[in-house]
């Protein structure tokens, strides 16, 4: 299996930015609540409203949005959230502000050999990944998202 090297930092880095996703869903659908799934979770959040459900992959990036034209996901976690039945959402955050895209209204992308280029801590650090192209990424205080599945079907 291959190593994760989450530190206390990134975990609260998520906690910050689920509390964040969870404050705008409030706002938007009242009943709402976000679950940080555990370091072996192929995804980060559970994500259910009202009667519906979804989930969600964090990134944090150390650059502001728009650095680069596009950001980097695992080909693993890139099939994972296509082929979840629901609603699936990627989540990055930048160093000014969290974005998110919706992955089904995303194309088909093709995955490279790419992932850690300085740092390499293990033969894991370059893998098959995808580029998301940053115009499918809309800033927090904008995302309206929309359900596709209702929990339990």
């Amino acid at each position: 299996m291959r190593p994760t090297y989450e530190s206390q930092s990134d975990r609260n880095w998520q906690n910050y930015a689920k509390q964040k996703i969870e404050s705008k869903l409030f706002m938007l659908f009242g009943d709402c609540t976000v679950i940080e799934e555990g370091p072996f979770s192929k995804h980060d959040f559970t994500i259910i409203v009202q009667d519906k459900e979804a989930i969600g992959e964090y990134k944090r990036r150390t650059h502001k949005f728009g650095t680069y034209p596009d950001v980097t996901l695992s080909q693993s976690k890139w099939n994972h959230l296509r082929k979840y039945p629901g609603s699936a959402f990627i989540i990055f955050e930048f160093t000014d502000g969290v974005y998110l895209g919706d992955v089904s209204k995303m194309p088909e992308l093709t995955a490279h050999m790419g992932g850690r280029t300085r740092r390499t801590r293990d033969p894991f650090d370059i893998h098959m990944c995808v580029q998301i192209p940053i115009e499918y990424l809309v800033p927090l205080r904008l995302w309206v998202p929309e359900f596709n599945q209702r929990t339990g079907q």
